[in-house]
């Protein structure tokens, strides 16, 4: 067993929301693969409506066309970071939310993981985990595709803590849920 008693702080929602956003197997592929898809679409549908008329010569109409699409569906790559951080603390800043960010004691055991803060108390069974990520900072261990129990790592203060976590892991964490989500179906 494993008590851990920590606070999550809006520096690690961001991580873990820009962890599920773009970090994560397959996220940052899937997400330059479409945006280069769709440029690449309409701009072949901008070239087949210039080229289609009687005089086709690229003039600056043209280009200011393909720069606005590269604006619309590259730049969105380069500004990934700075757009999760502003939807990662318009969550944290807004008060129905507050309560992910108290004071919690999570005790993880064979029997599974029991989550205690001071309004609530909660029971996950080792098989409600469909998927375990874990990042140099986090365990993300989540219970469906959008929520995950968030384990900062700081807060294993002993080796022995942090051995026996990897253990409990390994022993009660489906093989599918550690590595099921990097295997394309």
């Amino acid at each position: 067993m494993v008590t851990i008693n920590f606070l999550l702080t809006k520096e690690d929602y961001f991580n873990f929301y820009y962890y599920i956003s773009w970090l994560a197997p397959g996220k940052k592929a899937a997400f330059i693969k479409t945006r280069v898809k769709f440029f690449a679409y309409f701009t072949f549908l901008l070239f087949l409506v210039k080229f289609s008329a009687p005089v086709s010569n690229i003039d600056t109409y043209f280009i200011v066309s393909i720069l606005i699409l590269a604006c619309i569906y590259i730049l969105p790559v380069f500004t990934i970071k700075t757009d999760t951080r502003k939807q990662a603390f318009a969550f944290t800043e807004n008060p129905l939310n507050i309560n992910l960010f108290t004071k919690t004691e999570t005790v993880i055991s064979d029997t599974g993981i029991f989550s205690t803060d001071i309004s609530v108390e909660v029971k996950y069974g080792w098989d409600c985990i469909i998927k375990k990520e874990e990042t140099n900072d986090y365990y993300f261990l989540y219970i469906n595709t959008l929520q995950a129990i968030i384990i900062p790592k700081r807060a294993l203060t002993s080796e022995a803590d942090k051995l026996k976590l990897v253990q409990l892991f390994g022993q009660h964490i489906p093989f599918n849920a550690e590595v099921g989500h990097l295997v394309k179906n």
